[in-house]
């Protein structure tokens, strides 16, 4: 599973479309241990906040 999704973010920065890079993301953050994991989180933060998406920074919270 988290082999598709690195391909995936790996596809989404070539197009690039912010909103599915925030989001596969958000997704690898949720599988990721540790340092890993942060950075993931902070990379779907600067990501999301880029394209003014409020709506979606929220939902990283859940993932402490």
């Amino acid at each position: 599973m988290r082999a598709a999704w690195e391909q995936a973010l790996a596809l989404y920065a070539r197009i690039p479309e912010p909103y599915s890079i925030g989001g596969t993301h958000h997704r690898l953050a949720g599988i990721a241990p540790g340092a890993e994991r942060a950075a993931h989180v902070v990379a779907a933060w600067q990501t999301w906040t880029s394209i003014d998406r409020p709506d979606l920074v929220a939902r990283l919270d859940a993932l402490g």
